[in-house]
């Protein structure tokens, strides 16, 4: 009997927690609605599609809401609200929304795009700073959970400024004046103060954040400020040869880091290009080539704008070579007539806008993009429309194989080329042995410790984890280069250690010749006989070396990594007649020329 009974208590208790469990509220944040029928309603849960046991749901499709359910029901759905904040700064824990500030992310964030009637899920990498596209929603802990991203406005472009000479992203201080009157805001701390023409403002960093002075009156602020109305000079940035104060037309925006002010400009891709094209080319090459280098600045800037380089900054490009050169020429007649001419026009690989490099001069040849930019164990990510190409076949149908072939090649002044007008379609320097074994001893040890995953060393056949203190100098040579000519690999022998070196980047950064590196002077002699003393990089890694008694040649050719476009070739191609298309697709192959819809986010054939 008491057995009997001990077993219906348990019973009891399984049936009384079988019941709490069946009637306990789960809740579930962020179900985005997709369909509701008399069945059963269809939504996303965490990026997958489920079926949700609760029909003729009254929302609008792509609703995002919370809901409870038990075993026998779904119950209190209820929306959450939409912000539609720009994210202004994407970080790995958080985002910069415009007018709310750093709000951090959930654990699991998930990212979908809608496009008119369908809803797919999508990543972080599609969404975008500073576009209003964007719908954000908040968990329930007030962190970032969900994200809808409706097509993109390729409108408006947004440029980090450096300061002068291209040095850095961060500003100390700033002094901006406007002939029109002005608008300094913030959105955070919803202020606002009109501020006269001609009238002296100045930005500098304190500890507290970015301190604007107006005629004396002073105010600090932690969030972004704006400052826009009419074209604006920052008097303290000097640009160009000679040298002259720029303008910026659009919206100026500031923000503060440890680093110091972050200017950003935002104003339309149209405007941004008249002061890219004349800043990247002369108009010497005339009209023709100026409409090339406007479709592939225009297609650089659009291909930079979805790779979200520098989301973490706020902007898509910045004002240097390390994007495209901005504000470093005044815009001009000429150049705005390409840029009118091709207004919206960029070129594109399967429905997308390619990655539209270019560069100064070529030596004759072109290179693929896996030959420049690879990943330590040599795999790339894919740019079909960059092959290898020969602007010298009309001479060299087949070009060279080996070394001493790629040495008469690079030895060769006289080779007739698209790019020969160039003064540096050729150059030399020679450098002492001692000159190079200096500069190694002060480069390598930086290259390493920024890029050993390119750096192999041996010792006897081993492998050698540790850079040691460094021998005598014995070897210099090219271990591997590309079909197109390019060195992708050199070779430097040691008493104590063997290296191979590769990538664009690290044999730049090893082969220093400035004068603090060697310890003497050298001398970079280009094809038109002037020379460039002491420099700190070659212009290319078009380059073959020949040894001479106690040092080094290096015969070399071009100037720029060698990928896309090269202006000089195209600047000849114009002057001899050829139209833009028929250019830019000898740079850039099975491309298709699209026009930019800047409003829906579309391009059409």
């Amino acid at each position: 009997m008491k057995k009997l009974f001990i077993l219906l208590i348990i019973l009891l208790s399984i049936l009384s927690i079988g019941g709490i469990y069946c009637l306990y509220p789960h809740k579930v944040e962020h179900a985005i609605l997709l369909e509701s029928n008399e069945e059963f309603s269809s939504i996303y849960l965490e990026g997958k599609k489920v079926k949700l046991n609760v029909s003729k749901v009254n929302y609008p499709v792509f609703t995002v809401f919370n809901y409870k359910y038990n075993l026998f029901r779904v119950y209190d759905l209820t929306m959450v609200k939409t912000s539609v904040d720009r994210v202004m700064v994407k970080e790995a824990k958080s985002y910069e929304l415009e007018s709310q500030g750093n709000i951090s992310l959930s654990k699991k964030a998930f990212y979908y795009r809608m496009n008119k009637t369908t809803l797919e899920p999508c990543t972080s990498k599609d969404l975008i700073v500073g576009k209003s596209n964007v719908k954000s929603f908040l968990n329930n802990s007030g962190n970032l959970m969900t994200f809808i991203i409706s097509p993109i406005d390729y409108t408006n472009i947004r440029v980090g400024i450096s300061t002068n000479k291209f040095s850095s992203l961060y500003h100390d201080k700033l002094q901006l004046i406007s002939a029109s009157k002005l608008k300094l805001y913030s959105l955070l701390k919803k202020t606002s103060e009109e501020v006269p023409e001609n009238t002296l403002i100045e930005i500098d960093k304190t500890p507290q954040g970015v301190r604007a002075t107006i005629k004396g009156k002073t105010s600090v602020y932690i969030d972004r400020l704006y400052l826009n109305g009419g074209s604006i000079k920052i008097l303290n940035l000097k640009r160009g040869t000679p040298e002259y104060v720029p303008e910026y037309s659009g919206t100026l925006e500031f923000s503060f880091s440890a680093k110091g002010i972050c200017v950003t400009n935002e104003l339309s891709v149209e405007d941004y290009l008249t002061k890219v094209v004349p800043s990247e080319m002369p108009n010497s090459g005339g009209l023709e080539s100026l409409k090339c280098q406007a479709v592939a600045a225009r297609t650089y800037a659009i291909s930079d704008m979805l790779s979200n380089r520098f989301g973490n900054l706020g902007f898509y490009v910045d004002d240097s070579t390390k994007s495209q050169v901005y504000n470093n020429s005044v815009a001009n007649t000429l150049s705005n007539t390409a840029i009118d001419s091709t207004s919206g026009l960029i070129m594109s690989f399967n429905n997308t806008p390619i990655d539209a490099k270019f560069f100064s001069t070529s030596c004759g040849t072109g290179a693929r993009y896996e030959d420049v930019w690879f990943k330590p164990d040599g795999s790339s990510d894919s740019r079909p429309y960059f092959r290898t190409v020969n602007f010298v076949s009309a001479t060299l149908n087949i070009l060279p194989k080996d070394e001493v072939s790629w040495l008469n090649f690079y030895k060769n002044t006289s080779i007739p080329s698209i790019d020969s007008a160039s003064s540096y379609f050729r150059w030399s320097m020679k450098v002492s042995l001692q000159q190079l074994s200096k500069a190694l001893n002060k480069t390598l040890p930086s290259v390493y410790n920024k890029n050993k995953d390119y750096i192999v060393m041996t010792k006897d056949d081993k492998v050698v984890s540790t850079l040691p203190e460094l021998g005598e100098l014995k070897s210099f040579q090219v271990v591997k280069r590309s079909p197109g000519g390019n060195v992708m690999g050199i070779g430097l022998v040691f008493e104590n250690i063997n290296m191979v070196i590769q990538g664009e980047s690290s044999i730049g950064t090893t082969l220093n010749f400035s004068k603090e590196f060697t310890g003497g002077d050298t001398s970079l002699l280009r094809l038109n006989s002037t020379a460039i003393s002491n420099p700190s990089s070659l212009p290319s890694k078009f380059f073959a070396i020949e040894k001479s008694d106690d040092s080094y040649i290096i015969y070399g050719g071009g100037y720029g990594h060698g990928v896309g476009m090269s202006q000089y070739g195209a600047m000849d191609l114009s002057k001899k007649g050829w139209d833009f298309k028929k250019i830019l697709n000898i740079y850039y192959k099975n491309i298709n020329f699209t026009k930019l819809s800047y409003t829906d986010g579309n391009v059409s054939k």
